[in-house]
């Protein structure tokens, strides 16, 4: 199959998936996606979840695997934490050279979601370095309120995740250079669709588990 009809195929299965219905043959086609990526594509590739904590349990398989010694965040609570929506982990682990993401907007060039490698620790401060600018990442605060706007619990953190592996919710908006979809039940209509539309083409993506069954139809509009 030439480049170019590959391509129109990949757009198609995106359009079907986009919807929760998918033909025999676009089953077939997207199920062929399995085959992993090249060597070049695989050391680069995110891995996709639908879970928040499947990600997470990714991401510290892979930090074990790397060399050096741990450093460790612990996140500072105040009054009611429970349920609070942070980008955040309770718990940091960092290894030198470590492929971390941001989860604050830090600057007009630095924003959520920016990817970087952590490079080490001055006077107790991450550095992380972005497109090779060595850059100090500082605590952020997350607030809790209730009904009425008050603030009834925080959360503060080093605004840091680790990068190998991210939810689907966090792939949105973004441009993979090469992504592995670990698919499994949606819970939410389109999963699928915006974890598999992360990259440019089906020869930087690889689709796990596939599944029509796990497919969800969008909501009826009236």
């Amino acid at each position: 199959m030439r480049q170019d009809e590959e391509d129109l195929q990949f757009l198609s299965a995106l359009k079907d998936l986009r919807m929760g219905t998918i033909s025999a043959e676009k089953n077939d086609y997207l199920c062929s996606l399995s085959r992993e990526l090249n060597e070049s594509l695989l050391s680069v590739a995110v891995h996709i979840f639908f879970k928040r904590i499947a990600a997470q349990l990714y991401n510290l398989s892979v930090l074990q695997t790397l060399t050096g010694e741990y450093v460790h965040y612990e996140a500072s609570k105040e009054g009611e934490t429970s349920d609070l929506k942070c980008q955040a982990d309770d718990i940091l682990l960092l290894k030198p050279g470590c492929r971390v993401m941001l989860t604050w907007n830090k600057s007009s060039t630095l924003k959520n979601g920016s990817q970087g490698n952590f490079i080490g620790v001055e006077g107790g401060i991450p550095i992380v370095s972005f497109a090779g600018v060595r850059t100090k990442i500082h605590r952020e605060t997350w607030l809790k309120r209730d009904r009425n706007g008050n603030v009834i619990g925080s959360l503060t953190q080093y605004p840091l995740v680790l990068a190998y592996a991210i939810t689907c919710h966090k792939s949105q908006g973004q441009t993979l250079r090469a992504a592995v979809v670990h698919c499994s039940q949606e819970f939410v209509s389109g999963l699928t669709y915006v974890a598999t539309s992360r990259v440019r083409s089906s020869h930087h993506i690889q689709l796990v588990d596939f599944s029509p069954d796990f497919l969800l139809k969008p909501p009826k509009k009236y």
